[in-house]
């Protein structure tokens, strides 16, 4: 097949030795990829998978080379079936389809800039090489998924400020992804901070909601020190609901929506969470710079 198709892009040389053309190969399903995957060898595979005792919802990411599973359970895909799922994903700027994201974004998070990412991960990369300096670091509460491995890879350190008790089960906090004040204030009078980038609901022991509060301290800190603060809104919706039954608020869940996204100067999310899309993510902001 590839002969056949090296072949038709070289017309006038059929007799040459294919050894010597360049191989043209394609797999649309890593075109989007932002971070080089690092192979996984099949004895570490066939061990980990032995480990898990064949579950394979068990085995650590760190064993996985390419993981068509998404985070919510048995929902994993072919590589044909996830880049079909991608095509025609270029054509979001200037397309109608862009202009309804923009739209959406401006109603739901009051945010009049959008621009569409591949995933939360193609947003933090954006974020990472657009808006931190060299010799600067980023300032988060524990959501380092994603974020750790990008900036390590960038050279960027992401310091996490979570408190011990959010990795505790036992314990009774009730917004487990709330950063300690006292310590992000500490460490932004250093001088060294780029990015103050707080999730809104983090993973680990089934979720862990940022309140609003906590997210509205950490942003007037941020602005004593004139540092951005990011908001990773891939899980808001869950979160304000959870935030509006606490309080028992007067005001509609969208309107909790938007008193988080109002904290932040930009905002991104991917879809794959609470916006119930397979593919695709966005950055959004008010300030167009």
């Amino acid at each position: 097949m590839l002969h056949e198709e090296v072949i038709r892009m070289n017309p006038t040389d059929e007799k040459q030795d294919v050894r010597e053309w360049p191989r043209h190969v394609g797999e649309s399903f890593r075109l989007k990829i932002v971070q080089r995957l690092a192979t996984v060898p099949y004895d570490r595979r066939k061990r980990a998978l032995q480990e898990a005792e064949y579950n394979v919802l068990r085995i650590p990411r760190r064993d996985v080379y390419l993981d068509f599973a998404t985070n919510k359970g048995n929902a994993g895909l072919t590589d044909k079936q996830l880049s079909a799922l991608m095509i025609g994903d270029e054509a979001y700027a200037g397309s109608e389809n862009f202009y309804a994201l923009e739209r959406a974004c401006a109603q739901v998070f009051g945010k009049a800039f959008t621009i569409p990412t591949h995933q939360g991960r193609g947003a933090e990369h954006l974020l990472l090489r657009g808006m931190v300096n060299p010799g600067q670091r980023v300032v988060t509460n524990g959501h380092l998924l994603t974020l750790q491995p990008l900036g390590e890879r960038l050279g960027i350190p992401c310091d996490s400020l979570l408190s011990d008790e959010a990795f505790d089960p036992c314990s009774d906090c009730v917004s487990k992804a709330d950063m300690p004040l006292g310590r992000l204030e500490h460490i932004l009078q250093k001088g060294s901070v780029g990015l103050v980038l707080l999730s809104a609901a983090l993973p680990q022991l089934g979720g862990q909601p940022l309140s609003l509060e906590n997210l509205s301290q950490c942003a007037a800190l941020a602005s004593r020190h004139h540092v951005p603060v990011v908001l990773d809104a891939s899980l808001l919706s869950s979160s304000a609901y959870l935030s509006q039954s606490r309080h028992s608020l007067g005001t509609s869940l969208a309107a909790v929506i938007r008193q988080y996204a109002d904290q932040c100067d930009l905002l991104y999310l991917s879809g794959r969470e609470d916006a119930g899309c397979h593919t695709g993510g966005l950055l959004a902001t008010n300030d167009e710079a």
